[in-house]
């Protein structure tokens, strides 16, 4: 928690030394202003764009965990807790648990999760509990882990810094 919260308070300070940095420019030559409603508080994603990130970051966890080569039990026992916890569907939960065993190790839905700051944050969090929770962090989960931050916009003294943690 306290890395997702170092996290967003460096973006939310880089965001806006960029827009306090950047010079004001009066335009006088507005000719009409629309008035826009107020957003909706409802939630704006669909349930369905929910599940499939829910599946895509489960998908990303199990390759995770094929990465090193071995298939620790305490690693699968966090994943099977993960996808039975899951609001998925009976058809996706076991396409996931098929998908534990199988080579395949295609990232799918990445770009889903990089366009949901909440939901990349909360994928290499889960990234790092899983990589840790046998004991032994590998080095090749650790890059593993890497390239999917860099993918999801994080930069690397943010995804060493919740590898750390």
């Amino acid at each position: 928690m306290a890395a997702w919260t170092n996290y967003l308070t460096r973006r939310i300070g880089k965001k806006a030394h960029e827009i306090f940095s950047s010079e004001i420019v009066f335009d006088d030559g507005i000719a009409d202003i629309e008035i826009v409603a107020p957003l909706n508080a409802e939630k704006t994603e669909s349930i369905e764009e929910a599940k499939s990130l829910e599946f895509y970051k489960i998908k990303a966890l199990s390759n995770l965990m094929k990465v090193d080569g071995k298939s620790e039990e305490e690693e699968l026992e966090f994943l099977s807790s993960m996808i039975e916890s899951s609001a998925l569907s009976a058809e996706d939960k076991l396409s996931l648990i098929s998908d534990i065993s199988s080579t395949d190790s295609k990232l799918d839905g990445i770009n889903a999760i990089a366009a949901s700051p909440a939901d990349a944050i909360a994928l290499i969090t889960d990234m790092v509990a899983l990589a840790k929770v046998d004991g032994k962090f590998h080095i090749t989960e650790k890059m593993y882990i890497k390239q999917v931050g860099k993918i999801l916009g994080f930069d690397d003294a943010d995804i060493n810094e919740m590898i750390n943690s």
